[in-house]
């Protein structure tokens, strides 16, 4: 009886802890995409964390929150952190690949539509309000958390230092 007790003290301990650390929030789809170099990436199962946006070609919000991931790029190398960008106008991969450099983006660059199954099941995964609005942030477990950047007048220096707190704790995981 002892040892029964034990065992379930135990198994306690290990849930709550399971639980501490994976609190049940989103989880990141488990899909796989191809970005505009033709590489064929996974979201779930890298490894490491992951910084994603989703944006589109006008759009003063995407262009700010393309300019923190840009920024988060050069900070955090591919070995480090996956720093995405899923673009939402209908376009070619090449073309797509052709405005990342014309605008110096340096992170991986992903035509989101078509296909429609990919729109599918960012927009079941992630929820977004809209583009440009927030940036997702990928613990290396899968679970989703957001940055808020949809307020044009927060300053850059208010958003950057959560981002990199994040990955500093993933980096610790």
């Amino acid at each position: 009886m002892l040892k029964l007790s034990v065992l379930v003290i135990v198994c306690l301990i290990a849930f709550g802890a399971y639980r501490y650390k994976h609190p049940g929030g989103p989880r990141v789809p488990d899909l796989k995409y191809t970005d505009v170099t033709g590489k064929v990436r996974m979201l779930r199962g890298t490894g490491k964390p992951a910084v994603i946006g989703f944006w589109i070609a006008d759009c003063p919000y995407c262009e700010r929150m393309m300019g923190v991931l840009n920024k988060v790029r050069r900070d955090y190398p591919e070995a480090q952190a996956d720093i995405i960008g899923f673009y939402f106008n209908a376009t070619t991969a090449g073309a797509l690949k052709e405005l990342g450099a014309a605008k110096n983006y340096e992170m991986t660059l992903v035509q989101a539509q078509p296909p429609t199954e990919l729109v599918a099941a960012l927009d079941k995964g992630f929820s977004p309000r809209g583009v440009g609005r927030d940036i997702y942030l990928v613990d290396k477990d899968g679970g989703i958390h957001t940055v808020d950047v949809s307020d044009l007048e927060t300053p850059f220096k208010d958003i950057y230092p959560k981002i990199t707190e994040f990955l500093t704790q993933a980096a610790a995981q």
